[in-house]
């Protein structure tokens, strides 16, 4: 049995949780749910199923309260895992206050910064989308080593092509990049140049992008935001067809359509791993809907199943580059 806390504290608040909890339960008899909610955000009025629990904190994080960081639903959560109640939190709430309290109360691995990496489309990584704004030189070491363990141990690829996101000018990058080209010695793939502009165009898949917290959550957030935009317009333009221009393009194009669509939905990539964290914290969108939340589960459950935690440990422990 598998027992997950979900932080209530996204955007839409605890109605939306229970709702992919609710759903995520009747599906699957080997995973429990432990919602936390801060008192200031519960509904008057609701029902929990079996396998689904309540605890509850003071309040939700926010701007406002974030001197009181140790009452809020993100702290009680992580409390919570610490002390062996859960296996595993989701965070969908601010992201700043999931690494302060992770930090805090469950420590890092070797005093490493925590990074977050994502899975895009076609097994390809891009890391760090939101954990620490601005990077060094030293932290593309860190984040190439991670990048790659996260891409082969969590998604699959096989030796991805590493390289850093840039537009070719920072020099900060320049001196990542040499920095980074050392890995060679270790069997890793270097890409020789920046991913920049239509370049990563070149290679269909198994690439890992690194770049700052700031930049890649803006690139995450934008990207799916054109591709929801770009669906829908596809969609309105069909429709504006004439009724049996759209009959063939819905029958001839289903399957591939529909493929696509799932490849591209991020509600498929709910969740993403707060690495560098002796505890499994899994960040998801703070605008999370019910499909989301129910993914996020999903998600979680294939992660602790691999274990990655003990392995990164283990990997840090033995690489003398870091």
């Amino acid at each position: 049995m598998f027992t997950i806390a979900i932080d209530s504290g996204g955007d839409y608040g605890f109605p939306v949780v229970l709702k992919g909890a609710k759903k995520e339960v009747q599906k699957n008899k080997d995973v429990e749910i432990v919602i936390v909610a801060g008192k200031d955000k519960l509904l008057h009025s609701y029902s929990i199923p079996e396998r689904v629990y309540l605890e509850q904190s003071d309040c939700t994080y926010s701007y406002d309260n974030k001197k009181n960081i140790r009452r809020t639903s993100i702290y009680r959560a992580i409390e919570m895992h610490k002390s062996g109640d859960v296996d595993a939190v989701i965070a969908p709430g601010d992201t700043t206050a999931t690494v302060i309290s992770a930090s805090k109360i469950l420590k890092r691995i070797k005093r490493l910064h925590p990074y977050i990496p994502t899975h895009w489309p076609y097994n390809n990584t891009l890391i760090d989308v939101g954990a620490k704004q601005k990077c060094d030189t030293k932290d593309f070491l860190q984040l190439a080593i991670l990048g790659k363990f996260y891409s082969e141990n969590y998604i699959g690829a096989r030796n991805p092509l590493i390289g850093i996101l840039g537009m070719g000018e920072e020099a900060h990058k320049g001196d990542g990049l040499k920095l980074i080209e050392k890995l060679k010695d270790e069997g890793y793939r270097i890409a020789q140049r920046y991913f920049e502009g239509n370049s990563l165009a070149d290679f269909e898949g198994n690439w890992v992008a690194l770049t700052e917290g700031k930049t890649g959550n803006s690139i995450l957030k934008l990207s799916e935001e054109l591709f929801r935009k770009g669906w829908k317009d596809f969609r309105n333009r069909i429709d504006k067809q004439t009724f049996l221009l759209r009959i063939f393009a819905y029958i001839g194009n289903y399957k591939p359509f529909r493929e696509m669509k799932e490849e591209f939905d991020w509600r498929n990539y709910a969740v993403s791993p707060l690495l560098c964290i002796k505890g499994n914290i899994l960040i998801a969108h703070g605008r999370s809907d019910e499909k989301a939340i129910s993914s996020a589960i999903r998600k979680t459950k294939e992660y602790l199943k691999k274990d990655l935690v003990s392995k990164l440990e283990e990997e840090l422990d033995t690489n003398k580059k870091i």
